[in-house]
């Protein structure tokens, strides 16, 4: 059963994308990279503060906070405070030991070692190493220097990048293992180069930014086809780089010119053709996973910016209209009153290109800066979210409220019900187009004047010594139903579900009178469920009828719950939040309250309330009823 499965998803997930990762894996164990691709000097690209634009920036009083919180940003790395995946703060010498992975106290040996040749998973999770490669300090150090011209954050930071590029070689170490590291790294230092002086700089300046992105392009090119086969975020990142790598080189650099327009005409083709094939009819990407949909929007963001500032001709219009899509569909899946969103999918904690001193599940500056780059509008009125347009000097542009109804997204598997901008969930549609991140069918995410009072588990850490990575992305781990102990699908490998969910009966959207109406329904080989939920106009009770049968031992209905006193009672638990009560047509074999673990940022965890239901009756039917206090 378990090849049949296996021989399912390899059609799932494409003959020829599925070779393509064959023959990447094929030419690294021939070691047909070390050829292709040698160990050499990374070349030194330094920032000089003598540019055109010699004074600091001009404050209005409103913008006074950006810069008191852009300071102390820069002023906390010089202290050796750095904070890894917005989430936990380590001790950081100055430069940094860039292969000491703090989540792991583990110091990388590898690091003299072609990328081609390292185990990814020798030393556990190492993001922890990657973390600090993307350099996104850079942003945080050309920013003060940019308010305050202060010569300290310029002679740091061109520190910190001289011994990194003295201690990772091209192509050498962990840094240099992943194309989408590589692409973060160099679109996070054009980035910086283009606000710092805007490509205004000497000709040996130019030469020495040249020469450190042709090394980054030829390593991300040299690969790309394995990205393409992954059809997730590293396609679109990879490039990204390629496109924008080339426009600098094309523009800029007489000997790099030509070059240059082979990455550029390279990389906007790929770029065009990723678009199209990921974001779907309904603005849902690829990945299932709201920090993913927001690395896609912030990195086509920051293309589109990079491509303007440079004078070069727009992309197709089907990329502009993809991009507005997925944009559109970020508006649905945040909480207007917090900023934040369902922990949906896998979530790594990435934060990119941000100009920002928000915290990390604010998605609203995400949001603002996209409406405002593909829609010509602002979604949210002036706030701290504004902070990018600040940066990019965008203008206010005008601010018309949103009023979002209940919606189903057919394409990427979602349902959301808005009976109030205070009170809407989200339905996970048992339907998986492209790989599933989690197991996670028909799970439901409520939301309440800005609290999510039934949550996701989130993803800890995709390679941590324990099972958090595993039990996270379970069905156990989810507000579902869970047959016999057992997955819906079947595990695969690490990243990868077997026997890909499919809508039982086509899930369905309806308002009548006061009351809007959602269902959806699935089956698998361990079982059969369909879940209805209703709702009143004003959001205040909710009734979700959970109808489970085709099991052969049990059936576990699950609600992970706001981190609160909840009492139990009866049938029935509340909470200062919620009451909520629940009949079945059989008793309740075992109705408990335990605690489990989510993780809402990455490598961070904390116990939460959850509450089992089990029966061994089958079929068999739960009805929740919540009243919101």
């Amino acid at each position: 059963m378990r090849v049949l499965s296996f021989i399912k998803t390899i059609k799932s997930l494409g003959v020829s994308n599925s070779f393509f990762v064959f023959f990447y894996r094929f030419q690294k164990f021939i070691g047909i990279f070390t050829l292709l691709l040698p160990i050499k000097k990374t070349p030194i690209p330094k920032f000089s503060s003598i540019t055109s634009k010699n004074k600091s920036r001009t404050l209005k009083e409103n913008e006074l906070s950006i810069k008191e919180k852009s300071l102390l940003k820069a002023d906390q790395l010089i202290e050796g405070k750095c904070i890894w995946f917005s989430s936990k703060t380590y001790a950081i010498t100055s430069p940094p030991k860039w292969f000491f992975n703090p989540l792991t106290n583990q110091n990388f040996t590898d690091k003299k070692t072609h990328w081609s040749k390292i185990n990814l998973y020798k030393l556990g999770d190492i993001k922890g190493i990657w973390e600090m490669s993307r350099w996104n300090w850079v942003i945080i150090y050309t920013k003060a220097w940019k308010l305050t011209r202060k010569q300290l954050y310029l002679d740091i930071m061109n520190e910190w990048i001289k011994d990194w590029c003295e201690n990772n070689p091209v192509n050498s170490g962990p840094n240099w293992l992943c194309g989408q590291e590589v692409s973060i790294r160099l679109l996070h230092i054009i980035e910086s180069w283009t606000i710092f002086d805007n490509f205004e700089c000497s000709k040996n300046t130019i030469e020495s930014r040249s020469k450190f992105i042709l090394e980054h392009l030829k390593r991300i090119n040299a690969t790309l086809y394995y990205a393409k086969a992954q059809k997730n975020n590293h396609w679109i990142s990879e490039a990204s780089a390629l496109y924008i790598g080339g426009i600098i080189l094309k523009k800029y650099s007489k000997k790099y010119s030509k070059l240059g327009k082979v990455f550029y005409s390279k990389g906007k083709a790929n770029l065009e053709e990723s678009i199209d094939k990921l974001i779907m009819d309904d603005g849902s990407f690829s990945q299932y996973s709201l920090n993913y949909h927001r690395l896609v929007l912030d990195t086509l963001s920051l293309i589109e910016i990079l491509r303007r500032n440079s004078n070069i001709e727009k992309l197709s219009s089907n990329f502009y209209n993809r991009a507005k899509k997925a944009t559109d569909w970020l508006k649905y899946f945040i909480d207007k009153k917090s900023g934040e969103g369902p922990n949906l999918g896998n979530n790594d904690g990435a934060y990119c290109y941000q100009l920002t001193n928000m915290k990390y599940e604010d998605y609203r500056p995400t949001l603002q800066l996209a409406c405002n780059i593909f829609e010509n509008k602002d979604y949210l009125k002036n706030g701290p979210w504004n902070e990018s347009k600040f940066w990019w000097d965008i203008k206010n542009n005008q601010y018309e409220k949103t009023f979002l109804k209940s919606k189903l997204f057919t394409n990427g598997g979602y349902g959301i019900l808005r009976p109030s901008d205070q009170a809407w969930c989200l339905l996970r549609l048992p339907k998986y187009t492209f790989r599933p991140a989690q197991s996670d069918p028909l799970h439901l995410d409520l939301w309440i004047n800005g609290r999510n009072i039934l949550r996701d588990s989130g993803t800890y850490s995709y390679n941590s010594t324990g099972n958090e990575f595993s039990n996270l992305s379970s069905i156990k781990s989810h507000n579902s139903a869970q047959f016999d102990k057992k997955e819906p699908m079947d595990r695969i490998s690490r990243f990868l579900w077997g026997d890909w969910l499919k809508e039982e009966k086509i899930s369905k959207l309806k308002v009548i009178k006061n009351i809007t109406k959602i269902s959806s329904s699935y089956k698998s080989k361990v079982g059969s469920h369909e879940r209805i939920i209703k709702v009143c106009e004003n959001g205040r009770e909710w009734v979700i009828e959970d109808y489970l049968e085709d099991f052969k031992e049990n059936v576990i209905l699950r609600w992970r719950l706001y981190p609160t006193e909840w009492e139990l009672k009866t049938g029935q638990i509340k909470s200062k939040l919620a009451t909520i009560s629940f009949t079945s047509i059989h008793r309740f074999d075992r109705f408990e309250l335990l605690t489990g673990e989510e993780s809402r940022l990455y490598w961070k965890k904390q116990i939460i309330p959850v509450l089992e239901i089990e029966s061994i009756k089958c079929p068999t039917k739960i009805t929740t009823l919540i009243n919101i206090e």
